[in-house]
């Protein structure tokens, strides 16, 4: 409810409903949930124009990095990108929080071609886990 910007008694307006649902989802994903989901369910009380709005929330598996794969690193930067890459760990929590601050250290680095969300891959090869891998070029 607190994610929300809407008082009992406010009109329906779906921006904000939109923005409490991104808020839920940012806090489901930093536990791990990555595929949790919702179901809205509406009802209205048409004579005094009201609607009640309550989202019904399943959690699903927490996710867990199973394994991180870096190509293309030369020797010499190997563990400056193992450290740049610490906010995610194998064994640990995914969260994809942790893995914007892991893209942010790599592209701080300033020795490869900057990367985005789009340059990792992501799979689930199981219920609860996440393989991670990266592909590094280096600045010319």
């Amino acid at each position: 409810r607190a994610q929300f910007p809407i008082k009992p008694g406010d009109a329906v307006r779906s921006a904000e409903i939109k923005i409490g649902l991104e808020k839920v989802k940012a806090m489901y994903e930093d536990r791990g949930y990555v595929n949790w989901s919702y179901v809205p369910e509406q009802v209205f009380d048409h004579p005094n124009r009201r609607m009640s709005l309550t989202f019904w929330l399943t959690e699903g598996v927490p996710h867990y990095v199973r394994r991180i794969t870096v190509g293309n690193v030369p020797a010499a930067y190997d563990a400056r990108v193992r450290d740049a890459l610490k906010p995610i760990e194998e064994a640990s929590l995914f969260r994809p929080a942790a893995l914007e601050a892991a893209i942010e250290n790599v592209n701080r680095l300033g020795v490869f071609q900057p990367i985005s969300r789009r340059d990792c891959k992501l799979a689930f090869p199981h219920s609860g886990a996440v393989d991670l891998s990266l592909t590094l070029r280096l600045r010319e």
